[in-house]
């Protein structure tokens, strides 16, 4: 067998919607998940067999926005889609537009299954859910992403689908794995395209290799993912994932082979700028490194006092607990000569 890997994701989103016991829970569950899954894997289920049924799992879990959780149309009803790709021959089933059908993702299993010049691809509304009710699967009364799987490489996205169509997210990935980047780099390289043609939209991206390397990024302020397997990285990561394009696009001052700076995403304090470093981290930079890195800093700060004036006369910089990126504020610092009783300076951020 193989090395065994899997990473899942319950969508991108601005913020957590939900009481701290609702996190919790959450959290538990994907562990739960995750960690049956790998079980799976390791004593030899297929992966698309394991794929429907976490999906599956996530659909009855009334948390994410999918089956159970889903949210309502316009008509205050709901419409359902799933689809599922089988990356050792990239034959792909879907089903959208569900009303009955209690897990879209396993009428789109049942559907692979199905081979043939008049098997059905993709299968929409009633038809779908006739379908199901045929093939014996369990129905209800009823109460955009982008995908793509080949024998080398596997992704599923999340968030805003203007995002992920315009930046041609799923053949950007593609292209940019076969051309020889590495899957965290081609993922990265793509979300950041997103980023730049669409900085009020977000989305997050989850992806696995055939050798089980994984990765997952996003945008969005939080991404709710869990992953396992043998490859790098090795630790097994369940909860919410922070932002890791947490620069506006648009907004990028600055973006080389070390670092990016620009307008902060997220920000907690006006005039905001975030910077992060590519792939390093500050306890692992050269010497070299160290003076680029500064020299930049000292830049991106020099231009910041100046777009915004009196009485900012400073930046202070704030860096993130991994050592890999952090944050740059303007301050006012006030001398003895602007104290009232002329004591120590002392800092104000505007």
């Amino acid at each position: 067998m193989g090395p065994v890997g899997i990473v899942l994701h319950g969508g991108a989103s601005e913020s957590w919607v939900g009481d701290a016991a609702s996190f919790e829970a959450t959290n538990a569950f994907l562990d739960t998940l995750v960690s049956k899954a790998e079980a799976s894997l390791r004593q030899g289920a297929t992966a698309v067999d394991v794929a429907a049924e976490v999906v599956a799992e996530l659909e009855d879990f009334p948390e994410f926005n999918a089956g159970k959780g889903s949210a309502v149309n316009m008509d205050g009803g709901f419409e359902l889609e799933a689809g599922i790709v089988n990356g050792a021959d990239s034959a792909y089933r879907a089903a959208v537009c569900l009303r009955t059908t209690k897990n879209p993702v396993r009428l789109a299993r049942a559907m692979l299954d199905r081979r043939g010049p008049t098997a059905p691809v993709l299968m929409a509304g009633v038809g779908g859910d006739q379908l199901a009710r045929r093939l014996g699967l369990e129905t209800t009364r009823p109460v955009a992403s982008a995908r793509l799987a080949n024998g080398f490489f596997t992704f599923y996205s999340s968030g805003g689908g203007e995002a992920i169509m315009t930046s041609m997210l799923a053949g950007r990935i593609a292209n940019l794995y076969r051309g020889g980047a590495g899957i965290a780099r081609a993922v990265e390289q793509a979300v950041w395209e997103a980023t730049r043609l669409c900085p009020s939209i977000s989305c997050g991206v989850i992806a696995i290799t055939s050798d089980g390397e994984r990765t997952a990024q996003c945008n969005s302020r939080i991404f709710n993912t869990a992953s396992a397997g043998d490859a790098a990285p090795r630790e097994r990561h369940v909860g919410l994932l922070r932002c890791t394009m947490p620069v506006i696009g648009p907004l990028c001052c600055c973006d080389d082979d070390l670092l990016r700076i620009g307008v902060s995403k997220h920000p907690t304090r006006p005039g905001q700028l975030t910077f992060q470093l590519k792939g390093a981290s500050l306890a692992d930079m050269d010497r070299e490194q160290v003076f680029a890195l500064f020299g930049a800093l000292r830049r991106a700060a020099k231009a910041l006092v100046g777009l915004v004036g009196s009485p900012v006369s400073d930046v202070a910089m704030m860096t993130w607990p991994g050592g890999d990126g952090g944050h740059l504020f303007p301050v006012h610092i006030r001398r003895d000569s602007e104290g009232e009783d002329g004591g120590e300076d002392s800092k104000d951020s505007t």
